[in-house]
Order: structure tokens, then sequence, then C-alpha cells
């Protein structure tokens, strides 16, 4: 496609990229459902609530996801969407199947063969095993420990944590305690990188820190790459990490959980690390959203509850015209744009016209964003392997 095209596409209406499609990078024969053993478990590298990270500076998505008995321990591959010439790319294989191995519950211990996935642990040449990715994985720019010097590097998520280098398609040592030591439940995980540390709420009152610059003793390496706290910061004011949206406003170091009856939570977490304040309860701020269309009514307990229409839904903060911008999960569904982001009172309008192409059940999470093409904006949006990729020009 020309750069010229994209000031050609009609605004605001989601259109198909015909052929551009993520399935055809993925390597064959394709693994089983660990739960099944047997079928292709695959499409759930996306559809078992997966998510991706995004590369601002170079407009790539990385997506890479499984888990939990949806795809095999081994369906480590991570797979790249390259905004601008709208083409896929595996940047890293898939892991061999005989390097599959497990904690068994059990028996207390590891053992070389699959256990249907259910807790995610380094494999046998220590790539950790695949997992729900939610909105845990984080692009790395380059000159940061662990990343390339061209295209960067990946944290991965999970009880198993590794940097990738997106270079070399090589893993630094993982970051793994075995689950008599460490039971932390990563569901809803959700990561942002600022300065050479990932950060994210893991539940409700904190947030966790691993600092890349850092290596200590796990049950993995002695020197597993990254130093992990994972209560590093407290707070009286909850952040719903799951039942919400959340997304990062990278530019603004700050990130925001939409929850309830049309209410949410911003937390100001750049201001509260420059002040090194281990509690963050004066860096939240309580929002309301409101609007003259009653769209902010759209936000409410049964449409963000766990897959709903708004739950987990396709955020991107628009730095440029400092909104945001939500397109609901549900085929359909709609897009909406919020303004005010410097007060606590959010306005929400619902843009006419634009309607998903495709629904998706356990929420989009990373897989919605806006890139510059061509001196234009496109969001991009992804629902699964197998169906094409989704633009819309925004007006």
């Amino acid at each position: 496609m020309l750069h010229s095209d994209w000031a050609q596409l009609p605004p605001l209406r989601w259109l198909f990229v015909a052929d551009v499609v993520m399935d055809g990078v993925i390597e064959r024969p394709r693994y089983p459902k660990p739960k099944a053993s047997s079928g292709d478990g695959s499409p759930n590298i996306i559809a078992a609530w997966g998510g991706a990270a995004w590369d601002h500076q170079n407009q790539v998505m990385y997506i890479s996801g499984g888990g939990h008995g949806d795809a095999h321990e081994c369906e480590t591959g991570i797979y790249a969407l390259y905004a601008a010439q709208l083409q896929f790319k595996r940047v890293v294989d898939r892991a061999p199947l005989d390097m599959v191995q497990s904690w068994d519950f059990a028996q207390r211990k590891i053992v070389t063969q699959s256990m249907g996935n259910s807790s995610n642990m380094p494999l046998r040449h220590g790539v950790p095993a695949s997992v729900h990715t939610y909105d845990g994985l984080v692009w790395i720019p380059p000159g940061l420990p662990g990343a390339g010097p061209v295209a960067g590097g990946l944290f991965y998520p999970g009880n198993a944590r590794a940097i990738v280098n997106l270079d070399l398609a090589q893993y630094a040592a993982a970051h793994w305690f075995n689950p008599l030591k460490d039971s932390a439940n990563w569901s809803y995980c959700t990561a942002f990188l600022d300065g050479s540390a990932i950060y994210g709420p893991h539940d409700s009152f904190a947030h966790f820190k691993f600092d890349l610059n850092a290596t200590e003793a796990t049950d993995w390496s002695p020197q597993s790459q990254g130093q992990l706290q994972f209560n590093a910061f407290s707070s009286s004011t909850a952040l719903p990490y799951a039942n919400r949206a959340w997304t990062l406003l990278r530019e603004r170091r700050e990130q925001v959980s939409l929850f309830g009856n049309a209410t949410g939570i911003r937390v100001r977490h750049g201001q509260a690390l420059d002040a090194k304040a281990s509690n963050w309860t004066s860096y939240h701020d309580r929002l309301s959203l409101s609007s003259s269309d009653g769209a902010h009514l759209d936000f409410n307990p049964t449409s963000l509850a766990d897959d709903g229409e708004l739950a987990n839904a396709g955020m991107h903060y628009d730095a440029a015209r400092s909104c945001l911008w939500v397109q609901s999960n549900a085929e359909n569904g709609a897009l909406y744009r919020i303004d005010g982001l410097e007060g606590n009172n959010w306005r929400v309008s619902k843009q006419l016209g634009p309607a998903a192409l495709l629904g998706h059940p356990h929420g989009t999470w990373g897989r919605f964003r806006l890139a510059r093409l061509g001196g234009t904006d496109v969001a991009l949006r992804l629902s699964s392997t197998t169906d094409p990729v989704q633009v819309l020009r925004l007006g």
C-alpha cells in the first residue's frame, strides 16, 4: 500500500485488509491443544486472552500468548505486525515440542512432560512456556538491558518472566521461582515501562517493579535477568485490575482504569516514581465520565464485567489530540473518544459511523493501536489469528 493511499480511505469506517492474516506466519504442523492433546491450538495465541506490545518508535505490534491449557506450553512464537507495510512476520520461532517441561503440583517437582499448561515455567531451554498475556507484554527500546540495538526487546509476563532480544530472537536468563515459593496470580496482568524498569498493578492495591538493570538468583538461574519486587508500591485507593478497561498514557506517565458506573481511577505513576514514593495513594485521582449523547452510560458494570463489550477493550492514548480512543470488543461495537484528560471529569462521545467488523469475547487488550501512516492517523485492530487486520482512518 502506498503512503498516499491512506488519506484516500473513507474516514471513520473499519475496513478489512485483504490477505493480511497472522495465521500465514505461524509454523506448521500446528501444535495441539494440551487439554485435548489434539486439534490446532494456535488460534488461542490471540483468542485465549492474548495481548500485544506496541513499538511506538517503529510502529510495530508484537503478539504472543496462549497458555493455561488453551495452547501448548511450546506455543511460544512471537509475531510482528508492521503497520507501515501492513505485513506480518514471525520474529521468534516457537519452541520445539521436545523442550516441554512442567511443574507437577501433585509431585511438587518439575517433570519433562506436558501437564496441560496449567502454570507457566521455563521450558527445558529457558524460554517461558506460553501464557495468557493480557496487558502484560511490553516493548523495550534499544539501549536497555536485554534489548537488541535495532528492534529492541520484549518483556514476557507470567510466573516465568523473561526479556527477549528481538534482533537475535534470544531470551535472557528466565526469572522464575517454583510454586512452593511463589504462588502469585498473574491473571489480568498489566505492565508498562518507565525508565529502566517494568511496573504494573498486580492487584487492586499494589504495583510490582521489575528492574532491568539488576539480576538475582532464582530457582531457574543464579543470575536471572531482572530483579522483582512484587509489592514495591502500595495504595489505599483501589485500582481495579479485573472487570475494567485499562490503558497507559505513556507520554504523560499515567495509567487509567475505567470501571463501574462511568467511573475510573487515574494513577500519576510518573510523579510518584520521581518523588520516590512507596505509597501511591495521593497520586490516585478519582474520575467521572459524562457526555452530551449518553455515551458515558455505556461504561457500566455489565459492559465492563469480564468478557463484556468494554472489558479490556481496545484503548489507545492519542497524545496529539490529548484524548483516548476506546474501541468496543463487540461485533458492530462503537468507537468512543474521551476528552478532558487534564481534569477529573472526562467527556465521552460516541463516534458516528464506525462499527467493529468482528467481535472478541475475551477482550482486545493491546491489539488496537493508533499509527501515523503517510501523514494520516490510522487505527489498527487485530481480532484473531485467522481474520484479516482491520484499519480505520480517523477523521
